[in-house]
């Protein structure tokens, strides 16, 4: 049920664009979470603990009707942010409901223990089943049926929430509702970029649209079944005008569509990594034989002798790396010891790194915080060679901006 984490990291990054790191962690879990569902007919179906080391000893079993509202949501939300789950996989998780869980009685439903179909039927209808009557038809009547009988109210008179009152049947037509943010005319816009406009009354959900020309002939964002006035885009091109609009939807297929704004997204950022280093071997040491190096996404960005630099002395350096990290969300930064060829003796060297830091990204703990700085060591007898002997790496969230 990690995929609840995913969920909150959504709204963080929602609340605070400039927090990149949020969305990669947040993509992770998610992607991690879709790789465990299984399969089952039309209907996914999954565990509450996967086990992922040998010395794991957790039981293993399906994951229950409890948390799974949790394991969706997080599944929704990645979705209505493009991310990698699919309008179709949304419906599976319908089916699940509809097919697996569900007990089969319109007039006193329940579901199962588990997202399996198994344990008998103690399983409550909550907001997030009924929220997959946008992919699968049926769920809403069966959880408004199950409101009215067990919690003394049904979803027409819960208007204080605004969820409900947005996903509710039987509404009348979508009244007018204005624009909010990027503002007409913004420029230097991040390229991933949130959008928000004032909520739609009697409105089931929204669609956002964006394109390069104000007559939307070119469409290059394309997103429905919106059920929140907001929305997180990400893939727009640099130094681009684009303009957007949003059109409400009732579920008799009213709508209401508005005016139109434009904005321009910023220049291409560049990315510079900047670090600090020594090692303690000294000038005298024999040379082309061991390498300080670094690395973004497995490639060497950067090397040194460890026999060039003075032995204890403090280095800067500075690197661009803007052609390895240009269109990426996020880049992994290696630091390591290699060893590209046997000296055939006695050879070991210490190798500090400190003061990491990449322009236009969220850097976490680039100083070592807790240590003054992190060491790698190559002891001496060293009898191979091509070796990478020691290293330490991190994701780095890159601000596509």
């Amino acid at each position: 049920m990690t995929i609840a984490f995913a969920k909150a990291l959504y709204a963080m990054a929602q609340v605070t664009p400039s927090n990149r790191h949020y969305l990669v962690w947040a993509d992770l879990i998610a992607g991690n979470f879709r790789n465990s569902l299984t399969t089952s007919g039309s209907a996914y179906t999954w565990n509450y603990w996967e086990r992922k080391t040998s010395s794991d000893s957790h039981t293993v079993y399906s994951e229950g009707w409890g948390h799974a509202p949790l394991d969706i949501s997080g599944a929704i939300y990645n979705y209505m942010r493009g991310g990698s789950f699919t309008g179709s996989e949304l419906t599976k998780f319908g089916n699940t409901v509809y097919s697996l869980m569900w007990n089969g009685s319109t007039s006193n439903p329940w579901l199962s223990d588990s997202v399996d179909g198994s344990g008998g039927y103690p399983g409550q209808f909550t907001l997030e089943y009924g929220d997959l009557e946008r992919w699968k038809s049926g769920i809403w009547t069966l959880y408004e049926k199950f409101l009215s009988l067990h919690w003394g109210t049904s979803a027409r008179k819960m208007d204080d929430i605004a969820i409900l009152m947005q996903l509710h049947p039987g509404q009348s037509s979508p009244q007018p509702f204005s624009l909010g943010t990027p503002s007409n005319g913004a420029t230097g816009r991040n390229n991933i970029l949130s959008f928000q406009w004032q909520p739609s009354a009697n409105a089931a959900d929204y669609r956002l649209q964006v394109a390069t020309d104000s007559g939307f002939m070119n469409i290059v964002i394309d997103r429905n079944k919106i059920i929140y006035p907001y929305a997180l885009v990400q893939g727009l091109s640099y130094s681009t005008t684009y303009y957007w609009r949003v059109t409400s939807r009732n579920t008799s297929g009213g709508t209401y569509t508005t005016g139109s704004r434009s904005f321009t997204t910023k220049a291409a950022p560049t990315y510079t990594l900047a670090f600090s280093h020594y090692d303690d071997r000294g000038t005298t040491a024999p040379k082309t034989y061991h390498y300080k190096q670094v690395l973004i996404d497995g490639v060497v960005v950067w090397e040194k002798d460890v026999a060039d630099d003075d032995s204890g002395t403090w280095y800067n350096e500075s690197v661009d790396i803007t052609s390895q990290a240009s269109g990426k969300s996020n880049v992994v930064v290696t630091l390591r010891v290699f060893e590209k060829k046997s000296n055939g003796g006695n050879y070991s060297v210490n190798v500090n790194w400190d003061d990491i830091s990449i322009t236009n990204s969220d850097t976490l703990n680039g100083g070592f915080e807790g240590n003054k700085s992190y060491k790698i060591s190559l002891p001496g007898m060293i009898t191979t060679g091509s070796f990478d002997y020691g290293s330490i790496q991190q994701r780095v969230a890159l601000q596509m901006q």
